[in-house]
């Protein structure tokens, strides 16, 4: 299940930047309508810490460095830790939850 998610996560940010980018989008031109306006608000700053967040949730199965309730809890807490636009996401996630445990 937890690599479905970091495989959805990964897929809409993909799109969400292709729709920052202005790029052309495939899909089903309702679900692009609803997803532009979040799009534009996450900017790609937002794109970028969801990409982070997928990124280093999977790193940090595979290598083992972090349990599966642990990534499952980061990638739920993840945008709500790291709301400041002007900070780097993933990295600092990881190291926040951990103070506070």
């Amino acid at each position: 299940m937890l690599f479905n998610l970091i495989g959805f996560l990964a897929s809409q940010a993909r799109m969400y930047g292709q729709i920052v980018s202005g790029e052309k989008v495939k899909g089903n031109p309702y679900v692009i309508k609803r997803k532009t306006p979040i799009a534009k608000r996450l900017g790609r700053q937002g794109v970028a810490r969801m990409i982070d967040l997928a990124l280093d949730a999977e790193f940090s199965i595979k290598t083992g460095a972090r349990r599966y309730e642990e990534v499952m809890d980061i990638l739920i807490a993840g945008p709500l830790i790291c709301s400041n636009r002007n900070s780097r996401p993933a990295a600092i996630d990881f190291h926040v939850i951990n103070s506070l445990k």
